[in-house]
């Protein structure tokens, strides 16, 4: 299920937003990467993005965590490049990471992977120039599924460190992985995923309660690989459990942004008041 299409595509239009606005850092100058390890296994890598002179406020910054896609199974935290610099520059602390592919583990390895991510920013936070209470989790299709893992679970670390993030932006991801309306390509990928585990196990779906994160879901009304009614029917549980749910269809777009053309204006004002609510 990749998202590297969704990275480069909003990216685009998060840099001629900038250019409009006469930005002068509008190409992502003046922000700094480094990359570290959230944990021992050499797939957990994080790349670390931030102003090349962080404020003196630097301590309390958001922290965007940032999910590639890829159907479990391929995709690079790298694709989220360009959307972390235009994060650092609004006053957050973008870390984009690997994971674990089906091909290296199953599930719930995966879960494992981005859970551990988190309790490292958190527990690493005065180092990274973040708050750690104040965590969204943003991923794009297989990317998603994982931020929305985030916001409806929570196991702690050995140290006490919660997992579950304080907000989530999951983009064309799937949410209930035991749906049979579903593409044959995209069935084969979450039996990859899961091996000899139900499905249902790895669904955020099934884990929705009072507690979950507020979420934003974001999709295209002709995506063919994970259909639509995967965001809509999340939402609709979610607002029954009395979470706040910010429901995005994009008209005619498939998985992913598959137009030509795409007017992206609205995607992108809708996610940054989402992100402005909860940072």
């Amino acid at each position: 299920m990749p998202a590297c299409r969704l990275a480069a595509t909003l990216v685009a239009a998060f840099a001629l937003l900038l250019l409009a606005s006469c930005s002068p850092s509008a190409n992502g100058s003046g922000v700094t990467m480094r990359t570290l390890a959230y944990g021992p296994l050499p797939q957990q890598q994080a790349d670390v993005y931030e102003p090349a002179s962080p404020p003196a406020s630097a301590a309390s910054r958001p922290v965007a965590l940032l999910i590639h896609g890829g159907g479990w199974v391929a995709g690079s935290r790298s694709e989220f490049g360009d959307m972390a610099r235009w994060l650092a520059q609004q006053g957050m602390v973008p870390i984009a990471i690997d994971y674990r592919f089906v091909t290296q583990a199953t599930w719930p390895a995966q879960a494992d992977d981005v859970e551990r991510a988190v309790w490292w920013l958190r527990e690493n936070a005065q180092a990274l120039h973040a708050d750690p209470s104040r965590v969204v989790a943003i991923g794009g299709s297989a990317g998603g599924h994982l931020a929305a893992w985030l916001g409806t679970t929570d196991h702690p670390s050995p140290k006490g460190t919660p997992s579950r993030v304080n907000a989530v932006v999951s983009m064309w991801g799937p949410w209930d992985l035991t749906a049979t309306n579903v593409r044959e390509d995209g069935k084969n990928m979450i039996a990859a995923l899961m091996g000899s585990r139900p499905a249902q196990e790895a669904s955020p779906l099934y884990r929705i309660d009072a507690r979950t994160a507020p979420t934003m879901l974001i999709h295209g009304t002709r995506d063919e690989l994970v259909p639509p009614d995967q965001s809509t029917h999340a939402c609709e549980v979610l607002r029954a459990a009395k979470v706040e749910c910010d429901l995005l269809l994009l008209e005619g777009e498939g998985h992913g942004l598959t137009s030509k053309n795409p007017d992206l204006r609205p995607v992108i004002e809708r996610l940054s008041a989402f992100l402005g609510r909860h940072r």
